[in-house]
């Protein structure tokens, strides 16, 4: 609410608490919903990983607030990076507690003002999957000679 109030600070709002409930309404219906064709889950587990995952595009990509909705955006990124994703936060929270362990520091906001721990968990939020290897398949010499359709008759 706050937000929207410095950003539009051409609405103003009487101080009464009757018309600051009517101006929070009338605000709230003034604001615009978008569908947007945003890559979706393919489990039942990945939602938090995925509101992670678009906030990251988000910030990465100045066009990409501003396009959303008016165009596709599966290729913003896919399940395999969500799971690469939660991998490595999973990964860099048993780190992190493993550090908060050894140093006997429950404050993670103490643990990053380590250098390397920091730079661990910066990592784990900006790094992408590798991409797979391509396939070792054998090819018959039919199909190296180019004539792999079906025989006619």
């Amino acid at each position: 609410w706050r937000e929207w109030c410095e950003r539009y600070p051409d609405a103003t709002v009487p101080v009464g608490a009757q018309d600051l409930q009517a101006a929070k309404m009338q605000r709230a219906t003034a604001l615009k919903a978008v569908l947007a064709d945003v890559p979706k889950q393919t489990n039942g587990y990945d939602c938090g990983i995925f509101i992670i995952e678009y906030l990251l595009h988000l910030l990465r990509s100045r066009s990409a607030l501003a396009s959303l909705g008016l165009a596709p955006h599966q290729h913003w990124f896919g399940q395999s990076g969500v799971s690469h994703r939660r991998k490595r936060l999973r990964n860099i929270a048993t780190g992190l507690q493993d550090e908060a362990r050894k140093r006997s520091e429950p404050d993670v906001g103490r643990l990053l003002k380590d250098e390397r721990l920091r730079h661990a968990v910066s990592k784990a939020l900006t790094d992408q999957p590798k991409p797979p290897k391509p396939s070792k398949r054998k090819f018959s010499a039919v199909e190296q000679a180019g004539e792999g359709s079906a025989p006619s008759q």
